[in-house]
């Protein structure tokens, strides 16, 4: 069965959750980086707090 590609993701956060744990270190706007596994070239992913990292890097 096809299955959705891409496993890094780059971009900004567009909506915060409410999952178990602490409360997230992101904010709204913020560009992040991490990794999804499947499905990173979609135009919006969901992905645990804890595989995303703030991006320093530049934009293009």
């Amino acid at each position: 069965m096809p299955a959705p590609i891409g496993g890094e993701i780059a971009g900004e956060v567009i909506a915060i959750g409410l999952g178990p744990g602490p409360a997230p270190e992101f904010e709204l706007g913020e560009r992040v980086t991490g990794l999804s596994f499947t499905g990173s070239y979609a135009e919006v992913v969901t992905v645990p707090a804890g595989l995303v990292r703030r991006w320093h890097g530049r934009r293009p």
